[in-house]
């Protein structure tokens, strides 16, 4: 990702999170209604992709530092921001599917089952990419 981008990223990550901290702070769900509702979870999903992002970026090339030639004898591919965004945002969709899961009945162990089959075919298809 270029600069301007990471930067924008970056800012729109923050602005999410006062957001939906200031959504926490001030009301509860029957005062926000559905508007309220639908922001908390568009901040909430922009927060846990802004997040992930940076933790797969990070937890790769600390792994790759750690493991260079070690396994193969080709030079190892960093890993960019990019990549690491595509990655965070099919990661990102299990939390919120599962809490949408709750708020409509129950999450049982086969919900659960379902939601990680629609997260790998996701990261298969990313890898893929």
């Amino acid at each position: 990702m270029s600069s301007m981008k990471q930067t924008v990223f970056n800012l729109v990550g923050v602005v999410a999170l006062i957001i939906l901290v200031g959504i926490l702070v001030a009301t509860n769900p029957t005062e926000a209604g559905p508007f309220g509702v639908l922001a908390f979870f568009v901040c909430l999903y922009v927060v846990i992709v802004w997040i992930t992002t940076y933790a797969i970026f990070n937890l790769y090339n600390v792994v790759l530092l750690t493991t260079q030639n070690k396994i193969t004898k080709r030079p190892p591919q960093p890993l960019r921001v990019l990549r690491a965004y595509y990655y965070a945002s099919v990661l990102s969709l299990a939390p919120l599917l599962i809490i949408a899961l709750q708020s409509v009945g129950g999450v049982s162990i086969f919900d659960i089952a379902l939601v990680m089959v629609f997260v790998t075919l996701g990261l298969f298809y990313v890898a893929k990419k």
